[in-house]
């Protein structure tokens, strides 16, 4: 009997909540609350992780190229050989100082002109005895310039010359006009404009004076002309 009242009771009590819950305005709950945190979400989110900024076009970086070797167009070389020039017919050996210009047709071939001022100590067989004398010469060259390898700061050639040779001296020695050509080997190095260089090389003088005489008129008969062996003359060359 007291379990059927208390059945009673219950379902008499939700029938009541049910009516009073009816009279309640139904809508959304709280639709505004969640709204708000996802709007805190994304403004921590854009906080965090700002969007990145258009990056400008940067021009890239182009490859290094070494630069050509410098247009030549002129030069002017000083040098000094001493002692180191040896010659025959008669034998000796010269010292000497000299100037040169070279007018440049691009970067293999050059145009060359020289002026050298030489002293020489020759020897002579007198009564049996060897004797030296002291011989001074002008020389003036012309020729062509020949580069077999060139790079930015230096270069090899080859000289080609033409000469005329005036010498003169004591007895037995007579003043002397003489011809001739050589060869001329050269290696520079240095800077754009200013390099020193080195050559060697081989040339023939013959005396214009009397025939069958060596570069030097000395009274004999010593041969058709004498060779003259450079073993170096160095100085420096400015380029413009």
């Amino acid at each position: 009997m007291v379990r059927v009242v208390l059945i009673a009771a219950c379902l008499a009590a939700a029938a009541s909540l049910h009516a009073g819950l009816g009279d309640f305005p139904r809508g959304p709950i709280k639709p505004t609350l969640f709204a708000q945190d996802t709007d805190d979400e994304a403004d921590v989110e854009e906080d965090a992780e700002p969007e990145p900024k258009p990056r400008r076009n940067e021009p890239a970086a182009e490859p290094r190229v070494d630069e050509p070797n410098p247009e030549r167009w002129l030069g002017m070389a000083f040098w000094t050989s001493p002692y180191l020039r040896f010659t025959g017919d008669p034998p000796g050996a010269g010292a000497g100082l000299g100037s040169e210009l070279s007018i440049h047709f691009g970067e293999q071939l050059a145009m060359t002109a020289a002026l050298s001022f030489w002293t020489y100590s020759v020897g002579f067989r007198e009564d049996g005895k060897w004797r030296t004398r002291d011989i001074g010469s002008i020389e003036v060259e012309v020729g062509v310039r020949l580069y077999a390898v060139t790079w930015r700061k230096g270069a090899i050639y080859m000289d080609m010359r033409l000469a005329l040779m005036a010498a003169d001296g004591p007895a037995p020695v007579e003043s002397t006009l003489s011809i001739g050509a050589g060869t001329q080997f050269g290696f520079e190095i240095g800077g754009r404009n200013l390099r020193w260089f080195v050559e060697v090389g081989l040339g023939w003088r013959g005396a214009l004076t009397a025939n069958e005489m060596g570069w030097l008129d000395t009274g004999d008969e010593n041969g058709i002309g004498g060779l003259f062996f450079d073993l170096a003359r160095t100085g420096i060359r400015l380029y413009l």
